[in-house]
């Protein structure tokens, strides 16, 4: 994006304001990537997913 992330102070390396914000972005994003991640895991090995069970209401069954 053309803004520096970090500024070299002698041997140091500081991050730019524009540095500190990308790893705050960073520190927030990259979890939620990793419980993504997790979750498509489970799905693909079968080991989470949606069950949709169906009743059928006859009107002989009271409440319905």
């Amino acid at each position: 994006m053309g803004a520096p992330l970090w500024q070299r102070e002698g041997r140091r390396l500081r991050l730019t304001q524009a540095g500190r914000h990308l790893l705050a972005m960073a520190q927030r994003v990259l979890p939620q990537l990793e419980q993504a991640e997790e979750r498509l895991r489970q799905l693909a090995c079968g080991e989470a997913g949606t069950l949709r069970i169906g009743m059928k209401c006859h009107p002989a069954t009271a409440g319905c």
